[in-house]
This record gives structure tokens, sequence and C-alpha cells, in this order.
């Protein structure tokens, strides 16, 4: 089931002490992001907040 007047999701990048590092960014004009090493991403999944290493993409606990 698709909600057809969702908006895409635009990923915020924070590092591990949840500062924001980054946001949004795309093909044609990526995030600046300085240390990749050291960022997650907050997607909201169906309302709620889910949080994933930046790097392996696995959720963080």
């Amino acid at each position: 089931m698709s909600d057809s007047n969702a908006r895409p999701v635009k990923p915020i990048f924070i590092d591990m002490n949840n500062s924001i590092i980054g946001r949004g960014g795309n093909k044609e004009n990526p995030a600046n992001i300085e240390d990749l090493s050291k960022a997650k991403v907050i997607l909201k999944i169906n309302g709620t907040d889910r949080e994933f290493d930046l790097l392996t993409a696995y959720p963080v606990k």
C-alpha cells in the first residue's frame, strides 16, 4: 500500500553525538559531510524516526 500524497524522504545526517552534520542532498547536490565514518542517518518510517549507520546501513540500537 502506497500513499499517493507521501512526500519524498529527506535524510538528516548526524554524528554519533547527535550533532547535525548535513541535511538532504541528492545526486546533483550531495549533502556536505566531512567525516562519513562518524555519520548516521535518521529516516522517518511510518511516522517513527529510525536511525541507521550511514556506512553499513544497519539500524543503530
